[in-house]
């Protein structure tokens, strides 16, 4: 530094600063970086995988060794997109145009196509490029690398054609089903779709007895209310009044045709559930005088509760109708009488456990029902959830409770574990996720059967309904319950007749209508009158109001067929929230 006086150089000041350490800092950082450049290049030119890294404008910066070897090209020959050429024409464009759309939409790109190598024989490749990012979120570059999966696309290959044979043949052949079958184990490459085929046709055949099991059961119900109905009408013809016997063999048909087409749609778990927080132990006691009852004088019954049950969220009755059939059929595995125990606890599923049983590992509440028959044989104990399997005499059980059972608690995201030793008993231990909300659970409210809750006043419901007899009937039961009524048969009508009829408190639709859906029509009815109560009724449906298995939530649903008693039931349920 200069030093002046009246602007003449009198002197010069220097100042020496030892930089030592921080020359020696740069040059470890310059050896750490080198290091971790040496590993990364080892370790990308010993994978099998071609390693490639671009800039963050998707430009090739740098290929692994694998990538010059496959190739048979320079480092300098790949860069700049030129790896592309290696690609068939035929499909160069579709993957230079899809990398690019993913560089500019900052995603992940994933592809699977051809190159040819460095003696042009093609192979096929599953490429994936992943966008690095820095500290703040930016990407830098991206990292790419490309499998060679060609012998496995070849195998698929492979199989895909020995797929489509076997069915060609199975479809010609069928009667000779066990001889084709042995052909097809001979046949080392074309194995596994033949077990796949075989499995196919085993489906298909629980297909048929299922089917073969509903029609004999319904033929029977309906055995009973054709017969019933047929006698009331030709009792009253001739005006005979003693005619409650006839009316009690039709209602007991349409019940367990009801119970039945519920158990069917529990076991294909597309039984729509409303769930909502449980307590197992208040299930559990409320049940208790009831099971009590029915399960007879030569069962004795017991229950064990676990103090800090965890709740959880369920379909309460789907849930109590599961409960019930499980200690039905713990009661008929004693027929010289026994003891059942009902137990509730909680239960933690581990990893190990979870992917055995395919479940979620985590928390659940439990109950067991367990008893002290003469247990199952392994044989049959692998086969108790099929749908109309059962070891009873023919016209004591469907077959169809422990499949109920089974669909329920998959539907809940649950699990269901039959356990049982030859001269010990069996025990049935149902598992339901613990449910985490804020909600406590509610208590049920129970009617007497003579009392129904009835409308009030100026209380007016208008039924949607575009089959003319199920409308009918259903303004029958209303006008029972001393509502006053208005009926559309299709949403177009409904929403004509809403907007002359303010009057309406309640609407009461199908959801499955030609033209218009009930869930459109309430979705319409929602923007005009959005405090309007809306009760859904179906025999089946799904993707509307489903989802999942689950009602919507908010939702209110009364599925067809129904009592007088439980549309009383529900619509004072909607009209009272």
């Amino acid at each position: 530094m200069p030093m002046l006086q009246d602007g003449h150089l009198i002197g010069v000041i220097k100042i020496l600063r030892d930089i030592t350490d921080r020359i020696e800092t740069e040059k470890r950082t310059l050896r750490a970086v080198q290091q971790l450049h040496d590993q990364f290049q080892e370790i990308a030119d010993t994978i099998p995988q071609l390693v490639w890294i671009s800039d963050m404008q998707g430009q090739d910066l740098y290929f692994n060794r694998q990538w010059l070897t496959f190739s048979g090209r320079s480092h300098e020959q790949l860069t700049g997109n030129a790896w592309q050429t290696l690609i068939p024409q035929v499909t160069r464009e579709r993957v230079a145009r899809e990398r690019a759309q993913a560089i500019q939409n900052l995603s992940a790109w994933e592809d699977t196509f051809q190159m040819h190598d460095g003696n042009g024989q093609e192979h096929w490749f599953l490429c994936r490029a992943l966008p690095i990012r820095n500290d703040a979120g930016q990407i830098v570059r991206w990292f790419s690398t490309c499998t060679d999966v060609d012998a496995m696309h070849k195998q698929s290959s492979r199989y895909e054609q020995d797929a489509i044979e076997l069915r060609d043949d199975v479809r010609l052949r069928n009667i000779e089903l066990s001889t084709s079958q042995g052909e097809l184990k001979k046949s080392r490459e074309g194995q596994a779709a033949a077990e796949d085929q075989v499995r196919q046709l085993q489906k298909m055949e629980a297909v048929g007895q299922l089917t073969g099991g509903i029609a004999h059961d319904f033929n029977n119900m309906l055995t009973i209310v054709v017969g019933g109905l047929h006698l009331l009408k030709t009792r009253l013809a001739r005006g005979e009044q003693q005619v409650e016997q006839f009316i009690e063999l039709a209602l007991d048909g349409t019940t367990r045709a009801t119970q039945l087409t519920h158990r069917l749609l529990a076991f294909s778990r597309q039984m729509p559930l409303s769930p909502e927080p449980v307590d197992l132990n208040g299930l559990v006691t409320g049940m208790s005088d009831m099971l009590q009852r029915t399960l007879g004088s030569n069962i004795k019954l017991e229950f064990v509760r676990h103090a800090g049950l965890w709740p959880v969220f369920a379909d309460f009755g789907s849930l109590e109708q599961a409960l019930l059939n499980l200690c039905f059929n713990a009661r008929d595995a004693m027929s010289d009488g026994g003891r059942i125990t009902v137990e509730t606890g909680n239960a933690y599923v581990d990893d190990s456990y979870a992917s055995q049983e395919q479940i979620e590992a985590g928390e659940y509440a439990m109950v067991a029902v367990s008893d002290t028959g003469d247990g199952i044989p392994p044989e049959v104990l692998a086969r108790v959830f099929e749908p109309y399997f059962t070891t009873k005499d023919v016209g004591k059980g469907t077959g169809l409770g422990l499949a109920q059972v089974y669909g329920f608690a998959k539907q809940s995201r649950g699990h269901i574990k039959l356990y049982s030793e030859l001269g010990f008993g069996t025990s049935a231990k149902v598992y339901l996720p613990r449910y985490l909300g804020d909600a406590q659970p509610s208590e049920r409210l129970v009617l007497q059967d003579d009392h129904l809750p009835r409308a009030t006043e100026h209380e007016c419901v208008l039924v949607v309904e575009d089959d003319l007899k199920v409308r009918m009937i259903t303004l029958e039961l209303l006008r029972e319950l001393g509502y006053q009524l208005l009926e559309a048969g299709s949403g177009k009508a409904a929403l004509q007749i809403l907007d002359e009829h303010p009057e309406v408190t309640v609407l009461f639709t199908d959801v499955v209508m030609p033209e218009m859906t009930g869930k459109q029509l309430a979705d319409k009815v929602n923007d005009s009158k959005p405090r309007l109560p809306v009760l859904y009724t179906t025999g089946y449906t799904r993707n509307a109001i489903v989802h999942n298995g689950m009602l919507d939530r908010g939702v209110a649903l009364l599925p067809k067929p129904f009592t007088l008693r439980e549309l009383a039931l529900k619509l004072r349920q909607v009209l009272d929230r």
